[in-house]
């Protein structure tokens, strides 16, 4: 896949990568972005089907210029508006209703969002992780969710970018990582 198959699905990322002469750098993630779609789309599927919650989080600002996304975020050009399409869901992945929602400036939602306090509340103790938008993210998120006594399964062939590379590196502790087959697998064992 290259470069422009991706700009009218994630037009900020590949804009950037275009814009600053690193396109090459992103080829991977780019690849990896249209093997881990079908394996999150397969996720959230057996999560509903079980009635389990799917909570889903997305780079979204609550101003429109965007002068309220993290430091990190600015510095790396990533700068857009609470109504930008930047700040919208993959239609591959568009959350159902009801389902959970966090907005987040930054890359880990623990940094920037309630989420923390909203896990509590739900009582929930274990986190499947699974994203292709934030391929960094996912590993901040995941260790410090471990941290944070949550046991965490990170869905290696569901996330675009870095984190597959570093699967063997966050595995430990309460970290695991598994495949899709893996935690479908485990999802439909759980009697309801």
């Amino acid at each position: 896949m290259d470069l422009q198959h991706f700009t009218s699905r994630l037009g900020m990322l590949a804009d950037i990568a275009r814009d600053k002469g690193v396109a090459t750098e992103f080829a991977e993630y780019f690849e990896l972005l249209d093997e881990a779609l079908p394996q999150v789309r397969l996720l959230i599927d057996a999560f509903r089907r079980k009635r389990m919650p799917v909570i889903h989080t997305r780079y979204r600002p609550a101003s429109v210029d965007g002068q309220d996304l993290s430091a990190q975020m600015n510095a790396r050009g990533y700068i857009f508006g609470a109504c930008s399409e930047e700040a919208e869901f993959l239609p591959e992945v568009l959350p159902a209703a009801g389902e959970i929602i966090i907005d987040k400036t930054c890359d880990n939602p623990f940094n920037c969002s309630g989420i923390d306090s909203m896990l509590k509340q739900m009582k929930v103790r274990y986190l499947v992780v699974c994203g292709v938008r934030c391929p960094g993210p996912i590993e901040l998120f995941s260790l410090d969710a471990a941290d944070r006594g949550y046991g965490v399964i990170v869905v290696s062939d569901a996330v675009a970018g870095c984190a597959r590379g570093a699967a063997k590196r966050l595995s430990g502790g309460l970290v695991r990582v598994r495949s899709t087959d893996a935690v479908i697998n485990i999802i439909e064992s759980i009697r309801e």
